[in-house]
């Protein structure tokens, strides 16, 4: 009994403390897989991938290296390709708010990855506009002019506008 609530309770030695060669970041991760606590587990397979392939990207850089553990355990990739199906709003909305985060946090491949897969599965004009919308927007932000002038014209072609032109007399 005392061997199932030593197991249940007492949180196990960091791998580090018991061999200082493991770098740090490979013992948190191995803690939290190890976590009491469902809460600070992995909450997916995805999430351990991730990390396990952040920590492997910056190997010659990890006994300095402090990334924060967890950062991709939900999200997007849960869904399934099933989900533009069955859950429409739901997909083209995550799709489209990562692709602005993605933006944001100066990932403009991934961004641009995320909105093509929104702009091809969109099933609306409007959906699509949107889409362009952001795009002009990003364009804008890099300093981009050319580029946004050109997506412009693709959002109004997807909306059935025509812009206003001026004619001289």
């Amino acid at each position: 009994m005392e061997l199932v609530h030593c197991h249940l309770a007492k949180e196990p030695q960091p791998v580090c403390e018991i061999n200082p060669k493991v770098p740090t970041i490979v013992s948190d991760i191995v803690m939290r897989l190890l976590a009491k606590n469902v809460e600070y587990r992995y909450q997916s397979a995805f999430g351990l991938k991730a990390d396990l392939e952040n920590c492997l990207a910056h190997l010659d850089e990890i006994q300095n290296t402090n990334f924060k553990l967890g950062q991709k355990t939900l999200g997007i990739q849960l869904l399934g390709e099933t989900a533009w199906d069955k859950h429409y709003e739901m997909a083209f909305e995550l799709h489209k708010e990562q692709g602005e985060c993605q933006f944001l946090c100066g990932k403009f491949n991934n961004s641009e990855q995320s909105l093509a897969i929104a702009l091809e599965k969109a099933r609306s004009k409007f959906d699509k506009a949107n889409i362009y919308v952001i795009k002009l927007a990003q364009l804008s932000a890099q300093g981009q002019y050319y580029q946004a002038v050109a997506y412009k014209s693709l959002i109004f072609k997807a909306c059935r506008i025509s812009p206003l032109v001026s004619k001289k007399n």
